[in-house]
């Protein structure tokens, strides 16, 4: 909708009023908050943890909280294995709600194989007292899977 008053304005000649961009930031900050309270604030006041570690992350193409369509990141959230669990944080425009924790490598309970369109990777499904998460990750993730969890990815190999 704003895309449409802009657009308006701009075939009449007339300046954006000062307030289109506020009203944008506004909403952002508003959405963000929203999709935050569905999912990720649990995990981070359960799992809390700052500094990010000094790790090569891994994108995840979907990360699902609590099985919601509402609290879907698409493309946006950074995994980083460490020894002691996933580190999880944002990119950089959503970090205002969204604080970075770390889930331990026991609260994984079951990895999945992928392969949708030009998506291959694992799905890995994450349960834990704050609630469930489902994370994709590509194919590349499988020397982490394999060096921290290889039990994850026999039973993976049966499902397939």
């Amino acid at each position: 909708m704003p895309t449409a008053i802009m657009i308006f304005l701009a075939q009449r000649g007339d300046p954006m009023p000062i307030w289109v961009p506020f009203l944008f930031v506004a909403f952002w900050v508003f959405v963000s908050r929203q999709v935050a309270q569905t999912g990720w604030r649990a995990f981070a006041e359960k799992h809390g943890r700052d500094g990010r570690p000094k790790r090569p992350s891994f994108g995840s193409p979907q990360t699902r909280f609590n099985g919601s369509w509402q609290s879907n990141y698409a493309n946006v959230v950074r995994v980083v294995p460490t020894s002691e669990g996933l580190w999880f944080s944002t990119m950089i425009l959503f970090r205002a709600f969204h604080p970075p924790f770390i889930v331990p490598w026991t609260s994984v309970t079951k990895v999945d194989s992928l392969s949708i369109w030009r998506l291959r990777g694992y799905r890995l499904h994450i349960e834990s007292e704050a609630g469930t998460i489902a994370v994709c990750v590509r194919w590349t993730f499988r020397e982490v899977l394999v060096q921290y969890r290889p039990e994850l990815l026999d039973s993976e190999q049966t499902n397939i």
